[in-house]
């Protein structure tokens, strides 16, 4: 359940949760070369998508830390002025 919640941030259907689950689980157990192509090819998809989305946030957080800034000068300017 925690892996769900993990992965809510990248916005993904049921289905494409269920696929990165299985494939999560196929990577640890097959020891075929063949399949763990396929299954690495699948991991570095949603790895790609993990980062993506990891970099949109991280923006995102910037842009609010310089408004929460720029509201705490605002703020103590404004204090100032009834002094």
């Amino acid at each position: 359940m925690e892996l769900v919640k993990t992965l809510r941030p990248l916005d993904l259907s049921l289905d494409q949760v269920r696929e990165l689950i299985e494939t999560m689980d196929s990577a640890a157990i097959t020891t075929d070369a063949d399949e763990a192509d396929v299954i690495s090819s699948r991991l570095a998809m949603y790895r790609v998508l993990a980062e993506s989305r990891i970099e949109t946030l991280r923006s995102q957080v910037q842009g609010l830390e310089r408004l929460s800034r720029a509201i705490r000068t605002i703020e103590a300017e404004a204090r100032e002025r009834t002094i």
